[in-house]
């Protein structure tokens, strides 16, 4: 639990607490949830979603969702910020193809978390991929021409956020 605070509290300053960007796909997002991508909120319960709210449902769609919590630190807390900013089942694809060993389905199971390595120089390797694939999908988004500086600043600061002081990618917290 306390990792998924932790890794949601980064999130949520790179997210923001509140949009209405018409630019975005995704519509007006309160927290880092999107609207159009929830439908099933209605527009009375929309006014009054919660910080709480939130929180709880980016915990179960994405960080329960994608088995953040199974991973090392490095690997679960970037692949949450991907879930949430571009998608749960892209996202794990593009961990799947990092990994290089697995089946590429966009569902996070055995085989995807028995090949997420532990130890150094497998773990930064796999980190480091996955980043590159993450930024090359931003790079051919439609979208790119509005957000593309965003997205890179936002994986600068995952990245950041996911070595030491030595440059070494992190394990635990």
């Amino acid at each position: 639990m306390l990792d998924y605070i932790r890794a949601d509290t980064i999130v949520l300053e790179l997210e923001g607490q509140h949009a209405l960007d018409h630019n975005d796909p995704g519509g007006e997002t309160k927290w880092g949830i999107a609207r159009l991508r929830h439908p099933e909120i209605s527009d009375a319960a929309w006014q009054s979603f919660s910080f709480d709210n939130a929180r709880a449902l980016r915990q179960t769609e994405y960080w329960l969702a994608a088995h953040c919590d199974a991973m090392p630190w490095a690997i679960g807390f970037a692949l949450y910020d991907a879930c949430i900013n571009q998608g749960l089942g892209s996202s794990v694809l593009r961990l799947q193809k990092a990994l290089g060993t697995v089946a590429c389905d966009g569902r996070v199971g055995a085989q995807t978390l028995t090949a997420i390595p532990w130890k150094e120089p497998q773990l930064s390797q796999v980190f480091w991929r996955f980043m590159f694939f993450r930024a090359a999908a931003y790079g051919v988004d439609l979208n790119a021409k509005f957000y593309l500086n965003g997205w890179l600043n936002r994986l600068g600061k995952v990245a950041e956020v996911c070595q030491e002081g030595n440059g070494k990618i992190v394990l635990g917290t």
